[in-house]
Parts: structure tokens; C-alpha cells; sequence
């Protein structure tokens, strides 16, 4: 977090909290671990891409990093939250 410092139009100043990042974990999400989604992600990591991949069952984001995407540039989330932060 960064402290930035800034002036109102009444002239007061305000220090906020930014978090910064400066750069992506993944550059592209996936939602969806069925056949399709498992196949489409493999495909980018292959082709250089690094995919975050989300499923609202949580244990099939755990399952298919540990097997499928295993050692390839694949990175999980378990929310929509942590997909898109």
C-alpha cells in the first residue's frame, strides 16, 4: 500500500491508501473447469499465457492444479474476488 495525498476542491487535503499493482498474476481468467474450460486453459498456458482459473467448486480449482495444469503457468482462485484482484 502506498499513502497518496491529495487536495480537494475546498482545499483540504485527504490521504487515502492505494494498493498498487504493478503487475497481473495471470494475463487472462477462466471461468469454468469442465472438459472445455480445462481444455481451453491448457491451450493458452501452452501457447504462453499465464490463466487464472475459477470454478464455484473450489475443490475442482485444487484438483486440476494439482493434476492437469501441474507445472504449467496456470494459477488458481477459489472467489470471483481473488480472480479479478
Amino acid at each position: 500500500m502506498n499513502g497518496v495525498s491529495n487536495r480537494c476542491s475546498h482545499g483540504l487535503r485527504h490521504t487515502f491508501e492505494v494498493e498498487l499493482h504493478l503487475k497481473p498474476e495471470a494475463d487472462i481468467a477462466l471461468i469454468g473447469l469442465a472438459v472445455m474450460g480445462q481444455n481451453l486453459i491448457l491451450n493458452m498456458a501452452d501457447n504462453g499465457f499465464t490463466v487464472c482459473a475459477y470454478n464455484r467448486t473450489t475443490s475442482k480449482v485444487d484438483d486440476f492444479l494439482a493434476n492437469e495444469a501441474k507445472g504449467k503457468s496456470v494459477v488458481g482462485a477459489h472467489s470471483i474476488k481473488e480472480m479479478v484482484s
